[in-house]
């Protein structure tokens, strides 16, 4: 079996999953260090869809055997949570809640910003620039959320490394066969 650590798909059934798309739970999951796996979210009645994410993650640490470290499950989850308080708080679309945190993130990441006030002038520039309106208590939630998954970033990487080689260890068992 060969992995490609650049093909995470999820699946979510929107009949029952409400708020939470698809590429919100991409963009948690790779905040979690999860690339690679195919995902579907459903659930037995209607509901937002936030809790998901836990049994994801949950579900990825018993397959590969390796624990994924706290802080980068919470930052993780608070990504989830957040972008759903934001589309319910807001008139702003799914899509758009997940883009724009999609692109925050990237910004904060490849600028390597870790302090909040820089954080929250992001988050406000793009929402300008977007034409996006969300509250100033929103804009705190999400410079908070993208902080902590900024400052998780070392124990994201760790995890990656290490799934990333049970994987690599499970192909070349796959392939020995």
């Amino acid at each position: 079996m060969e992995y490609d650590n650049d093909n995470l798909e999820v699946s979510v059934d929107k009949s029952k999953i409400t708020t939470i798309t698809g590429d919100m739970y991409i963009s948690a999951l790779k905040s979690a260090g999860i690339t690679a796996g195919h995902v579907y979210v459903t659930s037995p009645v209607t509901a937002t869809g936030e809790s998901a994410l836990a049994g994801i993650m949950n579900l990825y640490e018993e397959i590969t055997n390796v624990k994924m470290p706290e802080p980068v499950k919470e930052a993780a989850n608070n990504e989830i949570y957040t972008q759903a308080e934001i589309v319910e708080n807001s008139n702003v679309s799914s899509d758009k809640v997940s883009k724009m945190v999609d692109d925050v993130k990237e910004t904060v990441k490849e600028k390597n910003v870790t302090d909040h006030p820089t954080i929250v002038n992001i988050i406000n520039n793009y929402t300008v620039v977007n034409n996006i309106s969300i509250t100033n208590s929103d804009v705190e939630k999400l410079a908070t959320t993208i902080e902590q998954i900024q400052n998780a970033q070392g124990d994201k990487n760790n995890y990656e490394s290490k799934v990333s080689d049970v994987l690599n260890n499970t192909n070349a068992t796959d392939s020995a066969k």
